[in-house]
């Protein structure tokens, strides 16, 4: 993730969505979720 005001890289992640299910989907979508808000939190 990239702050394009600042051009500074706010967060570096690999994200591989792993499983056969809504339920792992869902809870991959929310750690992602989760990442990015903290990630922009510290900013």
């Amino acid at each position: 993730m990239l702050d394009i005001d600042r051009n500074q890289l706010v967060l570096r992640r690999t994200v591989s969505f792993r499983g056969d299910t809504d339920t792992a989907f869902r809870r991959a979508g929310e750690f992602v979720g989760e990442t990015v808000r903290d990630a922009l939190a510290v900013r």
